[in-house]
């Protein structure tokens, strides 16, 4: 997409919004070569002392179809909740301490890159990476909207970190994260059976099942374990993005040359706000620790 038909999308979603609302334009390329590409909207202001995200996703080509005004007014009707959805200020209204555990999860993030973030939010440090607590209120295939969570968000209803932490621990323990080879990654994506798929690298790509946060696998210790019993090695991760990892054999390639390509692919790729650290990481199968290398 043009970056000038980009700025016409974002100029009309504001002028249909009013001036309350920050918006920007996200485009994240996915490891099929397909652009996934979504409108974030953030309301001025804190609500409840939590900073609102609304993502919106579409498709190439509908600002095409329908033409950028049309475009922009779907997009502001899905993200203040009209079509029958619920809109933003009843889901805040409905929030309950109970309903906030229910629905938070962990986000890794770069620790130094986010030094004034980290002073306003509990979090949990692994080596350069912080995992905070997000909340999602709300996901479809359309529209996300979720919070991050910060200390004055606790104080008001009344979470303290160890209950914030054992409850994002638990989901993420029931939610779960795929693993899938090479194979069965191309298998799906042209719809053959794997054994039909050439084996190349012997990696796992690791993402949760809505495909998003899902480097927050970093803080599951027992997925490498499991994943580096089966290649009978320790692990080296890649972090792709703040949304997926990719595990691969520790002897596999020199550890230099693949910091040098994650930065590459960091630098020229993934968004800066998608961006999780240009270190490559080590698992160690005997102590079953993560180190950077």
């Amino acid at each position: 997409m043009m970056e000038e038909t980009k700025k016409e999308i974002i100029n009309a979603v504001k002028e249909e919004l009013g001036t309350e609302f920050e918006v920007f334009f996200t485009q994240t390329s996915q490891n099929n070569g397909a652009e996934q590409k979504s409108i974030t909207v953030i309301p001025k202001g804190n609500i409840m002392g939590a900073e609102i995200r609304i993502e919106l996703q579409f498709k190439d080509g509908l600002a095409e179809e329908t033409g950028i005004k049309d475009m922009a007014r779907k997009l502001v009707d899905d993200c203040m909740g009209y079509h029958g959805r619920e809109p933003i200020s009843g889901l805040i209204a409905g929030l309950d301490k109970r309903t906030i555990l229910m629905k938070v999860g962990y986000q890794m993030i770069n620790a130094e890159k986010n030094k004034a973030r980290l002073t306003e939010m509990p979090h949990e440090r692994l080596l350069d990476l912080a995992a905070i607590y997000r909340v999602v209120l709300s996901e479809d295939a359309e529209r996300k909207i979720s919070f991050e969570v910060t200390h004055s968000f606790c104080e008001a209803y009344k979470i303290s970190e160890e209950e914030l932490d054992y409850a994002a621990r638990q989901n993420m323990e029931t939610q779960g994260f795929r693993a899938q080879t090479m194979e069965e990654y191309l298998s799906e994506l042209i719809g053959v059976p794997k054994e039909m798929v050439e084996g190349g690298i012997p990696l796992y790509i690791i993402r949760n099942r809505h495909g998003n946060n899902g480097a927050a696998a970093m803080l599951c210790s027992r997925l490498f374990g499991i994943l580096a019993g089966k290649l009978e090695s320790d692990l080296r991760i890649l972090p792709c993005s703040v949304d997926e990892i990719i595990a691969i054999p520790a002897d596999w390639h020199d550890a230099a040359e693949l910091r040098n390509t994650v930065g590459f692919i960091n630098s020229s790729e993934v968004p800066e706000s998608m961006v999780l650290s240009d270190n490559v990481y080590r698992y160690c199968r005997k102590s079953g620790q993560l180190m950077i290398e």
